[in-house]
């Protein structure tokens, strides 16, 4: 690892843990920045923190082209408070890549498709049967409640009314609470689930709701993983 490497190593966390300081949860922005070090640290770049090292950075990923605005833009602000630090680093640029307008249409799912993705969720691991089940109910439920799927994994089970079939989701846009009712069917659905999340991991881990396979709350990782594993064509 180069001094430079190992100065910039240090710099990021040190900046990650200043943001956090100041009331900002930094989680993807923080990922960015531990990525860059990486790019650095592979390519054994000896400083300093140059234009073209950004743009390459942003650059190695594909993707959309929002997501490179987006990690140019953490590295411009991370930038800024290099150069307390490291004189030579140079200044990014605000519009080094263009931004684009559009939105891509919603994919909405027919009913049909909904029940045919929930019961694929429900069959993704034969063998750890409650993987399946974790799935398959949290696909219905975000089907039916509309709610984001990062509000759905930080569910606690104290948020989820079984008896009055409202759930309690906290700290979501603008920092508020609120409550969402769910429909009978959902409720009798989550209902299930706890049942069977409970005979699975009798101990709980922590207070999730919704479990991975080892009893610990499902990340939006976990998460991300179950859908791949849906989408990957089954062999015969």
């Amino acid at each position: 690892m180069t001094a430079f490497a190992r100065f910039l190593r240090e710099k990021a966390e040190c900046y990650i843990e200043l943001r956090h300081s100041l009331g900002y949860a930094f989680c993807k922005q923080a990922g960015t920045l531990r990525a860059f070090v990486r790019y650095v640290e592979r390519a054994q770049f000896d400083g300093p923190a140059t234009r073209t090292l950004a743009l390459d950075f942003a650059l190695s990923f594909s993707g959309a082209a929002n997501s490179r605005v987006t990690r140019h833009g953490v590295l411009r602000r991370f930038y800024e408070y290099l150069a307390v630090y490291d004189a030579r680093t140079e200044v990014l640029e605000r519009r080094a890549f263009p931004r684009s307008r559009a939105i891509p249409p919603p994919r909405i799912l027919s009913e049909a498709e909904l029940t045919s993705l929930i019961d694929a969720c429900a069959r993704i691991s034969p063998s750890i049967p409650v993987r399946g089940r974790t799935m398959a109910t949290l696909i219905g439920l975000l089907a039916s409640s509309g709610l984001r799927s990062g509000e759905v994994v930080g569910l606690d089970r104290s948020d989820v009314d079984l008896t009055n079939g409202v759930l309690l989701v906290r700290k979501t846009k603008f920092r508020k609470d609120r409550l969402v009712p769910v429909h009978t069917t959902t409720q009798a659905a989550l209902g299930c689930y706890a049942r069977e999340r409970d005979a699975a991991f009798p101990i709980p881990k922590d207070q999730g709701f919704f479990l991975s396979s080892r009893g610990n709350r499902l990340s939006a990782t976990g998460l991300q993983n179950g859908f791949a594993e849906v989408r990957k064509p089954r062999r015969l």
